[in-house]
């Protein structure tokens, strides 16, 4: 399991692609922060980020691990599994 978290207080709405389906996140907090658990997400999954109705999807801006550049998908690196 992994924890997304977003902080994109103007968005109406966010989503997760992880595993080549988009969820919705929760949110956003008062701080602007969206969030969601996923159960199959772990070390070695891809995800970007949904951002309203558009079709792009947007690399994590905080991911310490992109395989495919800056603008490809991100990778959760699980910090506890090194």
């Amino acid at each position: 399991m992994h924890r997304f978290e977003l902080w994109a207080p103007i968005p109406g709405k966010v989503a997760v692609r992880v595993n080549n389906t988009a969820r919705p996140m929760n949110g956003p907090d008062e701080q602007g922060c969206w969030y969601l658990e996923v159960e199959d997400a772990a070390h070695g999954t891809d995800y970007g980020y949904l951002l309203d109705s558009e079709d792009t999807c947007y690399p994590d801006p905080r991911s310490p691990w992109q395989p495919g550049g800056v603008h490809g998908m991100s990778r959760v690196y699980d910090h506890q599994s090194f």
